[in-house]
């Protein structure tokens, strides 16, 4: 008995240890499942956050350089904010702080104003600055009467927390100049091509960055830095003078080619922009105009009709050619187009040599055809007149003759005369 209640015992504890050993890894397993999402994305969403290294804020240049100008005067320079890692910086505060005279912070390609000369800060924080990309910042210094100086402070949450931009005078800069303030062309005609130069020198004591070089959308007009396009190719200007180091030394130029092609009449203008770290004059414009004057022309004839005898000359009407506008007319032609027909023959002796230009309430200018037929049959030609008039740029006089014979011998071969005019003679 006492065996058999031990071993019923046993197998009972064996039983029921078995059973409840698998109820709880049932249980445990569950459990498990249910967690496992979540407990594995806050695992996960907390190796990425240990593997991310904080963004990484690259300043260039170093410090705000202000030149020794003279008290009252105005220097602009520029640093650009870079974001040299793999995540958002957020500026969360800018600080601005001047030793004498006064300034602002101004930042983005608009030049928003951050923090104004009285120091009220108006900027949108946080400030963000996304992965490889850049924010560039400006110090617009008016100088006292001592000596500029100072820092920008800004925090965030890049790798140093803080970062401080010295703002430092300095006694040289570099001073831009052109060779002339306003390019202009001058008179173009439509589907032709003109080439002008701008010379960009440094007159200054110190090297002259330029920093960019940019034109408006106008297509007739392109630019080219030592072969190349600066505004498709920007490096072009990093060493304009091509001396192996960055920037235009003193006493240097170079020279921007502007190339014009404009493919219809009128006036057309441009504007070349040059950002450069000249303190007096950081962004230098330069007006570019081609065709200024729009002319208006006034022609007396619209055509010339002829019904002359065989061999007989017989000279049209004097066309007369006005100026009837206020500013220059500019004339590029004035004669037989190709093609017309040999009995036709310009009479110009006393036109200008062309191209022309013919001023407002100059007398005009004029012209006349000779028809002389050598037989008897219809003629065809036309005058072209050419000028900068942007409604009239191309006016077509059409010549239009016809001869009457008076025998056959009036006809080219082939053709026999029948009431006065030549019939195709058939060949049976």
């Amino acid at each position: 008995m006492t065996n058999r209640h031990l071993t019923f015992s046993v197998l009972s504890l064996l039983f029921a240890v078995a059973y409840g050993c698998s109820s709880s890894e049932s249980t445990t397993n569950e459990q498990l499942d249910a967690g496992t999402v979540t407990d594995a994305v806050a695992m996960g969403d907390q190796t990425v956050d240990q593997g991310i290294t904080a963004p990484t804020l690259d300043i260039d240049p170093e410090s705000f350089q202000i030149p020794l100008l003279g008290e009252g005067q105005r220097a602009i320079r520029e640093v650009t904010l870079t974001n040299g890692g793999e995540t958002e910086i957020l500026i969360d505060q800018f600080e601005l702080n001047i030793d004498d005279g006064t300034a602002a912070l101004v930042y983005g390609s608009r030049r928003i104003i951050g923090i104004d000369v009285t120091g009220t800060d108006t900027f949108p924080y946080p400030v963000r600055i996304a992965a490889g990309e850049s924010l560039p910042l400006y110090v617009e210094y008016t100088l006292g009467a001592g000596i500029p100086g100072g820092s920008v402070k800004l925090t965030g949450n890049f790798a140093s927390e803080t970062a401080t931009i010295p703002i430092l005078g300095i006694d040289s800069v570099g001073t831009i100049e052109t060779d002339q303030a306003q390019v202009n062309f001058g008179r173009v005609r439509e589907n032709t091509e003109a080439t002008a130069t701008l010379v960009i020198r440094n007159i200054g004591q110190a090297t002259l960055n330029i920093s960019d070089i940019q034109k408006d959308s106008n297509v007739y007009y392109r630019l080219s830095v030592n072969g190349d396009d600066p505004v498709e190719t920007p490096s072009v200007y990093e060493d304009p003078d091509q001396d192996g180091s960055p920037g235009l030394e003193p006493g240097t130029e170079f020279e921007i080619t502007i190339d014009f092609a404009p493919t219809r009449p009128g006036t057309q203008r441009s504007l070349i922009i040059i950002d450069s770290d000249d303190p007096l004059n950081p962004e230098l414009r330069i007006p570019v105009i081609a065709n200024e004057s729009e002319g208006c022309i006034n022609v007396s004839h619209e055509t010339l009709e002829w019904s002359g005898d065989v061999q007989t000359r017989t000279e049209s009407p004097t066309v007369s050619v006005t100026n009837c506008g206020e500013g220059p007319l500019y004339i590029d032609r004035i004669g037989l187009t190709a093609g017309s027909a040999d009995a036709f023959e310009f009479q110009g002796m006393n036109l200008p040599t062309f191209p022309s230009e013919l001023m407002a309430g100059a007398a005009p200018l004029t012209f006349s055809v000779i028809y002389a037929p050598p037989t008897a049959r219809r003629y065809r030609g036309n005058v072209e007149i050419l000028s900068n008039d942007p409604n009239n740029s191309n006016i077509m006089i059409p010549l239009i003759a016809v001869s009457a014979c008076a025998s056959d011998e009036d006809c080219q071969m082939g053709y026999f005369c029948e009431n006065m005019v030549c019939i195709e003679a058939m060949m049976e």
